[in-house]
């Protein structure tokens, strides 16, 4: 019977699986950005903005509304909290909206509930989510309402997946109509009238009649070429009002609509964009809000001066008396060299001066598929960004280098490595050291040559930067977006490579040969070719036992810990403060980087992305309190001016000081419970530093003390 039990007991032993840690995240912050004036940066870790639409919404329910931002490049949606002429950036705007937001966003009350409701793109058309919030909501809730707008005969309303629609009630009835450009050839606009009104007295989106072709009596022929009157062929458009059923496919291109009174002249007027076109076009209404006349095109506004041009699709909005123009491409910045860090623009009534950028200036914005690659820990330490930028009438790869010290990050290099030379777009970089300690610059990107990009891995000694040696990688043709990481255990070292495909393959790498690289696995830790897990990007903290971080297009990052000998996946979570999400919703082509914890375990991470920006992601219970501890401290005067501080703590403990660097400075200081503990700081210079309180049920917690000079 003991045998038995013995042998069950054993059993559980093997058997139970290891309880994984958790890890959870919240968007915070302690790090200041300084610009090239030394200036704060207050929108530092927005994220970055490549391809704008503007909305106005109360998104927590405090009654005010906030400037919401959904980048169709980057696939994000951002919130800012208006301020006086200022804004305050809201961070998670992705989980206050629902996760399938596509193509556009627009968001109107739909039903005359006082709540605005929501329409988005859809395989099928637009698709219609109604706002159920309740009062004391702090974050939105969504219901669908329809999968797709349907007409009388049932049939869905069509519209381009690249295009921004009109609604809004044309016909001044009560309810929402729309207004799209024709989906086969994009050539003249359809009005679809809401019928709600008139079979039911109350405003919905449940029909809505078939189109009425050429709305505005124009047809769109090329860019800075319309037709008034008249369609392109020069058919009056009396006779061209045919059913579209009759169309070809030709442009379907994407549009972009704006229907208000630019002019102040008291009728609405017409602002469009249109995809390979550099500039938006002014159509000034000569007729009535619900029986517009135009006649004339203009890339300027009367009131707002002439229209800012970059070299493809442009977007326009009102935002309270000011003229917003955003770019709206989809496309990559080499494409089309477009300046995504210059890329949103601010018109103002009657202004003196050209157009200014909008939100740029205030963030950390280094144009397109920013790669942020961290030395250090949370309070010193280097913080490089690669990015694609334009320089001259070329994007090049550049990287950024940032000192970061007492809580602040200063600029100390905008060309570091001067990686320009070697003409590479989609650049990373890592620095990485060996198990032997040895350390490399490492330097990726795709190198163009008829138009076709070529993947280049440069190695290089921390001693002779600029004597880089090109790595190849064996049997393999590398891919735009492929992306290396070099890491090592306690007995080698390795080279990863996360594939545009999804997959994850495995080297070996001997720095001390050649710098010989062999395949280990091409399917390392299951993850494999996969069409809607595409474009992995991961990072890894090396050591005894690896850690690892992925993330792919679905913007869900795992943990993988001691992955060498593990293959477990840990989902990381999100904290919003009442509302917890389990799964992470972040932008297209996401990067990360550790920002290590100063004592312990435990780290934040760093986020680069589509848009070129930065976010910052804060690691919870990692080592501020212990769980489940119940240590209460005050910790006084901070910042300290050189002379003395107190604690106030309820439990005896222990205090260690140490630097930002991790240098013990003072240690096993005697703390009595329940009483003003004086410690002498007058050694201390000024600077920032780390408390270690040790109490006598061995709970640690930590401080941070500012010495002020």
């Amino acid at each position: 019977m003991l045998t038995k039990s013995i042998h069950l007991l054993l059993m559980f032993i093997f058997v139970t699986p290891m309880v994984k840690a958790q890890y959870e995240f919240k968007f915070q912050s302690n790090l200041t950005f300084l610009d090239e004036n030394g200036e704060p940066l207050p929108l530092a870790f927005t994220g970055g903005i490549n391809s704008a639409q503007l909305q106005e919404f109360d998104s927590n329910n405090n009654g005010e509304e906030e400037l919401i931002i959904w980048d169709i490049n980057s696939e994000t949606i951002k919130v800012f909290e208006k301020s006086g002429a200022s804004y305050r950036y809201l961070p998670g705007g992705n989980y206050m909206f629902p996760e399938d937001v596509n193509a556009f966003l627009i968001l109107v009350d739909f039903d005359g509930d006082g709540k605005k409701d929501l329409f988005t793109g859809s395989p099928f058309g637009i698709k219609a989510y109604r706002n159920v919030s309740n009062q004391g909501s702090t974050i939105p809730t969504w219901e669908v309402a329809q999968n797709f707008l349907r007409l009388e005969n049932g049939s869905n309303l069509t519209t381009n997946i690249l295009d921004i629609p009109l609604i809004e009630d044309l016909d001044n009835d009560g309810d929402l109509d729309v207004l799209t450009f024709n989906f086969a050839s994009g050539d003249f606009l359809e009005y679809y009238q809401n019928t709600s009104m008139e079979r039911k007295g109350t405003a919905d989106i449940d029909q809505f009649k078939a189109s009425q072709n050429h709305w505005g009596n124009f047809e769109f022929c090329d860019c800075g070429d319309i037709s008034f009157g008249f369609s392109c062929d020069g058919t009056p458009i009396t006779n061209a009002r045919i059913s579209t059923d009759n169309l070809k496919t030709l442009h379907s291109g994407g549009h972009s609509l704006l229907y208000k009174d630019l002019d102040r002249d008291g009728i609405k007027d017409l602002l469009m964009g249109r995809d390979e076109c550099n500039s938006l076009y002014f159509l000034s209404n000569k007729g009535t809000n619900t029986e517009p006349i135009f006649n004339t095109i203009s890339t300027q506004i009367p009131e707002f001066g002439p229209l800012p041009q970059f070299p493809i699709f442009h977007a326009g909005y009102v935002l309270d008396e000011s003229l917003i123009v955003s770019s709206h491409s989809s496309a990559t910045a080499y494409t089309y060299t477009i300046d995504f860090a210059k890329a949103l623009y601010r018109l103002s009534p009657e202004q003196e001066s050209d157009a200014s950028l909008f939100l740029k200036e205030e963030m950390l914005d280094f144009g397109e598929n920013s790669r942020p690659f961290f030395v250090g820990n949370q309070y010193t330490g280097e913080l490089y960004i690669a990015a694609n930028t334009k320089v001259g009438d070329e994007i090049q790869g550049r990287i950024w280098a940032y000192e970061l010290r007492d809580n602040q990050a200063r600029l100390i290099s905008s060309n570091y490595l001067n990686i320009g030379e070697l003409n590479l777009t989609e650049p990373s970089y890592q620095r990485y050291t060996t198990k032997d300690n040895q350390t490399y610059h490492i330097v990726t990107g795709d190198y163009y040559e008829n138009n076709v990009p070529e993947k280049k891995i440069y190695l290089s000694t921390i001693s002779n930067p600029e004597n880089r040696t090109e790595l190849i990688l064996p049997s393999l043709i590398l891919r735009g977006l492929d992306q290396v990481h070099f890491f090592h255990d306690e007995r080698d070292d390795y080279l990863l490579l996360a594939r545009q495909t999804g997959e994850l393959l495995l080297f070996s790498f001997n720095p001390n040969n050649g710098y010989g690289l062999e395949l280990l696995n091409n399917d390392f830790l299951d993850f494999i070719d996969n069409p809607v897990a595409r474009n992995l990007s991961v990072a890894v903290q090396s050591g005894a036992s690896p850690f690892l971080m992925a993330i792919n297009q679905q913007g869900i990052l795992y943990a993988l810990e001691d992955f060498m000998k593990e293959t477990e996946r840990v989902q990381v979570s999100i904290n919003m403060g009442e509302t917890p999400f389990e799964a992470s919703r972040f932008g297209r082509n996401t990067s990360i980087t550790f920002v290590p914890n100063l004592l312990g375990e435990g780290f934040d991470l760093i986020l680069g992305n589509r848009a070129g920006g930065l976010e910052y992601l804060s690691q919870l219970d990692d080592g501020g309190t212990e769980p489940g501890a119940t240590t209460e401290i005050v910790l006084f005067p901070n910042p300290t001016h050189g002379q003395e501080f107190k604690i106030v703590i309820n439990r005896a403990a222990k205090l260690n000081i140490y630097s930002t660097s991790g240098a013990l400075i003072m240690e096993d200081i005697d703390l009595v419970k329940n009483q003003e503990n004086l410690i002498n700081g007058h050694n201390l210079p000024s600077g920032l530093y780390m408390l270690e309180i040790l109490n006598d049920a061995n709970e640690r917690h930590y401080k941070k003390l500012i010495v002020s000079p």
